[in-house]
């Protein structure tokens, strides 16, 4: 067997115009033992097989200093894994993997988790490819006043998804965090976000029930031409009846500006057909409600 680097992290000093190598360790597989090479050509043997456990087990391979920069270079089925792996970087370090830049990002529990992209913006990481994105608002005082939650679900590697859930305040401010999960089945995946967004859910506090896109919101969005789904919550008749006048807002040319939305939500996918199809068929098998909701007749996919 081939002897095959399967991982490298080149450390540099990033604060020098022409960033000097600092250091470089590869872990290089070879008849199924692993071993550790350094920028000099010195190897030692490590105790391991397993890749993806040494680099865990090895402060060097996944840990990047202040005010240094760090380039990982790995395969796919490593690149799903180092989320897990790696020390979120210091204020001051910077980090690439296989070329994109990779920052840490808050999760629901107060940790941090590294993954591609830049946590200052709006704390979105980057997915390859996105599967959906999903928008909820409440309130008709205006964005400052409004109540909106933003939750996105992709793919960082085969097997491992990514979804990122926020909201927004208006003024007040905001939170945001992200979860990284592995799965064997993408419908399975899909659906526990479509029903629950359990990031965007765990910080909606609404009078509406609009934390998660939910079924009927899908089966719009899975069969419009630019698959979007959108709803909207006007006041009542009498509700507006009701409302003073002086509630409304008045220009200076004696416009009445008639209010927004009270609550409004939104959904976009950016499936492939095969998969829209695929999430439709196990929505449907579910339950009789979510079958009626998709226009479909009540069926079961578990065996007679």
């Amino acid at each position: 067997m081939t002897a095959t680097v399967v991982y490298e992290i080149a450390r540099y000093n990033c604060h020098e115009a022409d960033p000097v190598l600092l250091e470089r360790l590869q872990l290089i597989a070879e008849d199924g033992a692993l071993r550790l090479r350094d920028a000099g050509g010195n190897e030692i043997a490590c105790k391991g097989t397993d890749i993806a456990s040494v680099i865990g087990s090895t402060p060097a391979l996944r840990k990047v200093p202040k005010r240094q920069e760090a380039r990982i270079t790995c395969c796919e089925d490593i690149l799903g894994q180092l989320p897990v792996l790696l020390e979120p970087i210091p204020d001051g370090a910077s980090l690439l993997v296989n070329g994109k830049d990779w920052d840490a990002f808050p999760t629901f529990d107060g940790d941090d988790v590294m993954l591609p992209g830049d946590c200052c913006d709006d704390c979105a990481p980057e997915m390859n490819p996105c599967w959906a994105e999903y928008c909820c608002a409440e309130g008709d005082g205006g964005y400052e006043e409004q109540l909106v939650g933003y939750s996105s679900i992709g793919l960082l590697a085969p097997g491992v998804a990514i979804e990122q859930g926020r909201i927004s305040y208006g003024s007040n401010g905001g939170a945001a965090a992200v979860e990284v999960t592995s799965f064997d089945d993408f419908a399975s995946t899909f659906i526990n976000w479509l029903l629950h967004t359990p990031i965007l859910s765990g910080y909606w506090h609404g009078g509406y029930g609009l934390a998660s896109p939910g079924v009927t919101l899908f089966a719009q969005a899975a069969v419009a031409a630019d698959h979007q789904g959108y709803w909207e919550e006007y006041e009542t008749p009498d509700e507006k009846d009701d409302r003073d006048e002086g509630e409304e807002t008045d220009d200076e040319d004696g416009y009445c500006e008639e209010p927004g939305p009270l609550a409004s939500r939104s959904l976009e996918l950016h499936l492939p057909q095969k998969l829209i199809d695929e999430v439709h068929a196990h929505l449907g098998a579910m339950h009789p409600d979510y079958a009626a909701a998709l226009d479909l007749p009540a069926v079961s996919l578990e065996p007679n």
